[in-house]
């Protein structure tokens, strides 16, 4: 675990963090034959954004399909879902009899993960063996599930953080295009990008991206004096 840590502190960026948490799963947990991770967007849907198999992967779609399942319940309500044999399963029946059957999974373990700050999504490990994940390795599962919810805050802070910066980056670089052309100062040639923004109902930013990258826009021209 303390080797995990430091391997998902080490990962740049999500995507290479959510893959190396599921691919942990696996190798640390003695039950989990597959792992998968999925999130829950604005609009309530499951999407699934890691899986060790494609098999796995199905599952996770299949709960969106159904709309049940264990991700769900952990999204949606208990942060810990626990099934001992899926061919047994009354919670999602119509979900687990098309896992157990058509996958060949037959015990799983779902765990939100989530800090004081953000919900980053759901880990759920999948097992071939009826009765897995006894006590202690449900224990060790939240530890892990632990590591890899700060683990991706803090890969998604990075993100926003290097977004926001490349977004300012972008729009200095335009305005100072529109202060050479025009002969402006600073904060006039913001005003032209900002009121050419609003003309054409699109971000400033794409705005910007455009005329830093065609050096032209339409629409551009000199302040008009209202």
């Amino acid at each position: 675990m303390a080797e995990l840590a430091l391997e998902l502190h080490d990962l740049r960026g999500v995507d290479a963090t959510r893959e190396q948490l599921v691919a942990a799963s696996r190798d640390l947990l003695p039950s989990c034959t597959e792992a998968t991770l999925a999130v829950l967007g604005s609009d309530g849907s499951l999407s699934n954004v890691a899986a060790t198999d494609p098999r796995v992967r199905r599952a996770d779609e299949l709960q969106q399909v159904l709309d049940e399942g264990p991700a769900l319940d952990a999204l949606r309500g208990e942060a810990l879902v626990h099934s001992y044999d899926l061919a047994a399963e009354s919670r999602w029946p119509d979900w687990a009899s098309e896992i157990a059957g058509d996958l060949g999974v037959r015990s799983l373990l779902s765990l939100r993960l989530a800090t004081q700050r953000d919900e980053v999504g759901v880990l759920t490990l999948y097992s071939d063996a009826v009765g897995g994940f006894g006590h202690e390795e449900r224990e060790s599962a939240q530890v892990l599930a632990t590591h890899g919810a700060v683990a991706l805050a803090a890969a998604h802070d990075v993100e926003r953080m290097l977004d926001a910066m490349t977004r300012r980056t972008r729009i200095g670089a335009a305005m100072g295009i529109v202060m050479e052309r025009f002969e402006l100062e600073e904060t006039v040639a913001f005003e032209v990008l900002r009121r050419l923004s609003q003309e054409q109902n699109r971000k400033l930013v794409d705005i910007a991206d455009e005329l830093v990258r065609e050096r032209e826009v339409d629409g551009l021209g000199p302040p008009r004096r209202d």
